[in-house]
C-alpha cells in the first residue's frame, strides 16, 4: 500500500514566525548569503534558502533598520532591488560565517522535525506491510530468489535487522538494494535547527 506523505509536509510559511525556528537563524543565513555571494535580490536569496521572497524582504527590512544591509542596485521595484552588506554588516557577517559556514535551505525546527517524524513512523507502522507475497513479487525475476527468501525473508517480513555477509561478488549489495526498494520513502529535511 502506497503511503501519501503530502499530508505530513507542513504548509509553506507566509510570515517569519511561521518558520518555527529562531529568526536570528534566518537573519544569519541571509547575512551569510550576502557575504559569500555578494549583492542579491530577495527573490534570489529566497530561492537559495528556500523561503518565500516576501519573508526574506521583511527580514531584510529588519537588517536595513540595523544598518547592516542596504540597496545597492537593481531594476524595477520591490523584490527586484539588490541588497548588499554595509561595512557594519560586512564585519558582522564575517563573524557569523566564521562560526557557521552552512549555506543552503533554511533549517526545519527540531520540534517540528520530531513531530513529523513520529507521525510518519506511526503511519508506516500501521499501513505498510512487507510480506511473503510482496517479496516473491519483487524477487521472482532473479535467479535463486527462493533461496534468498528462505534466508532473509523472515527478517525482512518481521522488520528485524539482518546481518548480511559473504565473499565479494556474491550479490550482497544487490540483495540489500533490492530490499531497500521495498521500503516506503522517507522525509529528510536539508537541515535541522537544534
Amino acid at each position: 500500500m502506497a503511503i501519501d506523505f503530502k499530508g505530513f509536509i507542513p504548509k509553506e510559511p507566509e510570515q517569519p514566525f511561521e518558520l518555527n525556528i529562531d529568526i536570528e537563524t534566518i537573519l544569519n543565513l541571509i547575512m551569510k548569503e550576502l557575504y559569500v555571494h555578494g549583492k542579491k535580490t530577495p527573490r534570489q536569496i529566497g530561492k537559495n534558502i528556500r523561503v518565500k521572497s516576501e519573508i526574506v524582504q521583511k527580514l531584510i527590512n529588519d537588517l536595513k533598520a540595523q544598518e547592516l544591509v542596504g540597496m545597492v542596485g537593481g531594476s524595477g521595484m520591490g523584490s527586484d532591488y539588490q541588497y548588499g552588506l554595509y561595512p557594519k554588516g560586512l564585519e558582522q557577517a564575517k563573524n557569523i560565517y566564521a562560526r557557521d559556514t552552512y549555506l543552503g535551505p533554511a533549517p526545519v525546527g527540531f520540534e517540528q522535525y520530531l513531530k513529523i517524524t513520529k507521525q510518519v513512523l506511526e503511519t508506516v507502522k500501521k499501513n505498510f506491510v512487507i510480506n511473503e507475497r510482496l517479496l516473491t513479487e519483487k524477487f521472482a525475476h532473479h535467479l535463486g530468489y527462493k533461496d534468498v527468501l528462505m534466508q532473509i525473508g523472515q527478517a525482512v517480513c518481521a522488520r528485524k535487522p539482518a546481518f548480511v555477509f559473504g565473499f565479494p561478488g556474491n550479490g550482497k549489495t544487490f540483495l540489500c538494494s533490492s530490499v531497500v526498494k521495498l521500503l516506503p520513502p522517507t522525509l529528510v529535511p536539508y537541515a535541522v535547527d537544534v
